[in-house]
C-alpha cells in the first residue's frame, strides 16, 4: 500500500488519534529512519510524511515473517478446521464489543 507522501494532518484523522501522539510517534519514527517529514510545496503550512526504503523492506520483512507464522501454525489443519478457527474468536469479539458498547462504565 504504497501512497507516496500524506498530509500529517491525514494521517492523525485515519489514525483517529490525538494529534501530538501522532506527531511524537512521527518523531521517533523519523529519528530510527522509518518516515521522513517534509513540509509541502503546495502549503508550507501542511507537513508531508512518507515511509523511507527502510521502513518499506521493515514492511516486507514483516509481511513475510507473519505469513511464515500462519503456515506453520495452521500446518495440518483443513478448510473446516481453520475457517472454525477464525469464527470462534471472532465471535467472542463481538460478543466482548456488543457487552462494552451496552456497558460504558467498561469502556
Amino acid at each position: 500500500m504504497d501512497r507516496g507522501a500524506v498530509r500529517q494532518t491525514e494521517l492523525i484523522g485515519v489514525l483517529d488519534l490525538d494529534p501530538s501522539t501522532v506527531t511524537k510517534t512521527l518523531q521517533r519514527l523519523e529519528q530510527t529512519g522509518h518516515v521522513r517529514r517534509r513540509p509541502d510545496p503546495a502549503d508550507r503550512r501542511t507537513v508531508l510524511v512518507e515511509a523511507t526504503d527502510e521502513s518499506c523492506a521493515l514492511h516486507t520483512a514483516v509481511g513475510e515473517a507473519w505469513g511464515s507464522l500462519e503456515e506453520q501454525t495452521l500446518a495440518g489443519l483443513g478448510p473446516a478446521e481453520r475457517t472454525e478457527l477464525v469464527r470462534v474468536p471472532a465471535k467472542a469479539e463481538k460478543n466482548l464489543c456488543r457487552e462494552t458498547a451496552d456497558r460504558p462504565d467498561r469502556r
